[in-house]
């Protein structure tokens, strides 16, 4: 299938700008959730491990579905599956505004999914579809932005909002930024094509290099979404910051995550491969997450330590969503692609919160769940390892 882009040898920045966008504006879902969880624990009085489920049901959606919204989004054409998943993910929120339990909730949250699902699944190859053959690697790499500036946006409407705002007003305001992203994608992207798209063969999936690629991503969701979804709770209970202060440190964390997202990009458009790139993000997600969550540190070296680790675990998503090009062995199999590395990393996102969760609530201290965070970074160190020794079995099709 070719694209306009590749057609006319330019990148239709406007495009990839309001795709981008989508996945931000889905983010502040996840996002929220990390500035929601001590006011939904205070106001419905919810144990920390049903809060981790709320928090990572996004996660779980896609551990379970991924492949199925990628080869929707193929079905249907990326452009309707972007549009159609920011609309439902934004009635999701705007309706669990005015819940009143957390069953309904989770019900709600289960919308939210589906949309963020199709927007996840179908953005990157609506983005490769937008942009000429030398950028596609460093617009994906751009892409790969939306969950730490989706996130650090949502914090920083909670921290200005203060407590007058509360978690109600942030599912709105969450809801809100969904449709504006809808709008802006109606009127940025061209409509998709006419589709003519011939039956997918499940069977050529089945790649040593994509493989392991996925399952660096699932370790690599495991570790990164304990830190998105936990890091105010954890810095209040482990350095007693005020709320307003764990909320701040949590939004310059996010932020920090950017450079890495494009720079992991930029590094795969420039033929450096995937894995040393993903084994250094992991390594040093490691090692700093001892000071994050381990015993006898300071309150300065816990937050510069979160800062760390956010500004090395940007390289690796940036690395993987880049590679995409490379994975597929043709564009048509973009989208299914993406729902696979979504798949990946909701399995790892949904595991990581919810055993920490787990077990810090068994135990009674944070330190506990050093184990849990160690663990997933040494799967991921493992695969990066093995993509390293010679993970492709295929030609690579990237630019």
């Amino acid at each position: 299938m070719t694209t306009t882009a590749e057609l006319e040898g330019r990148s239709d920045w406007g495009a990839i700008a309001a795709t981008t966008f989508a996945g931000i504006a889905v983010a502040t879902l996840i996002g929220k959730m990390s500035a929601a969880i001590p006011l939904i624990r205070e106001d419905l009085g919810t144990g920390l491990s049903l809060l981790g489920t709320l928090a990572a049901l996004i996660s779980l959606v896609a551990a379970v579905a991924g492949l199925f919204f990628g080869v929707a989004a193929r079905r249907i054409g990326p452009r309707r599956a972007v549009t159609l998943g920011l609309l439902a993910a934004a009635l999701g929120s705007a309706l669990g505004a005015g819940a009143g339990s957390v069953g309904l909730l989770l019900l709600l949250r289960g919308v939210e999914a589906a949309g963020f699902a199709l927007v996840v699944a179908a953005g990157p190859a609506l983005v490769q579809s937008r942009a000429a053959a030398r950028d596609r690697a460093l617009s994906l790499g751009i892409w790969g932005i939306w969950i730490p500036l989706g996130v650090a946006a949502i914090l920083l409407v909670a921290a200005l909002g203060g407590a007058g705002l509360g978690w109600r007003g942030l599912y709105l305001v969450s809801a809100g930024i969904l449709v504006l992203s809808a709008l802006w994608v109606r009127v940025a992207v061209p409509p998709d094509a006419a589709l003519s798209v011939p039956r997918f063969r499940f069977a050529t999936l089945a790649r040593r290099r994509l493989m392991l690629t996925i399952a660096a991503f699932a370790a690599f969701g495991g570790a990164n979404m304990i830190m998105l979804a936990f890091l105010p709770t954890l810095l209040i209970d482990l350095a007693a910051l005020p709320l307003a202060w764990a909320t701040a440190a949590a939004i310059v964390s996010s932020l920090l995550i950017m450079p890495g997202n494009v720079l992991g990009g930029w590094m795969i458009g420039r033929q450096i491969a995937a894995g040393p790139i993903i084994l250094f993000s992991l390594v040093a997600m490691g090692l700093t997450s001892i000071m994050v969550l381990g015993e006898g540190w300071s309150i300065g070296a816990r937050i510069g330590a979160a800062a760390a680790f956010s500004l090395a675990c940007g390289f690796a998503p940036g690395a993987i969503w880049g590679s995409i090009p490379a994975l597929a062995t043709v564009p048509d199999e973009a989208p299914v692609i993406s729902g696979l590395l979504f798949q990946g990393a909701g399995l790892g996102q949904i595991l990581g919160p919810f055993i920490i969760g787990v077990v810090v609530e068994g135990a009674g201290a944070w330190q506990a769940g050093l184990s849990v965070m160690l663990a997933f970074v040494g799967v991921g160190v493992i695969t990066a390892l093995a993509l390293m020794r010679g993970g492709g079995d295929e030609a690579a099709h990237g630019p």
